[in-house]
């Protein structure tokens, strides 16, 4: 009795931890199709400013 109710929390945790490694997996794989597909360079914008050459 005691060990049936062992074996099932067993299982019951392993489903857990499969469940964890799964989202895991998916979640980097779409942190590596971001990285790919994603725009991640900065955007390039020119300024333009007066500079005082006073020298002083």
């Amino acid at each position: 009795m005691i060990l049936q109710y062992r074996y099932r929390r067993f299982v019951k945790m392993l489903r857990l931890l499969k469940l964890v490694f799964v989202v895991l997996i998916l979640l980097g794989g779409a942190v590596i199709v971001y990285a790919y597909v994603g725009d991640l360079s900065p955007k390039q914008v020119s300024i333009s400013a007066p500079v005082n050459m006073d020298g002083g």
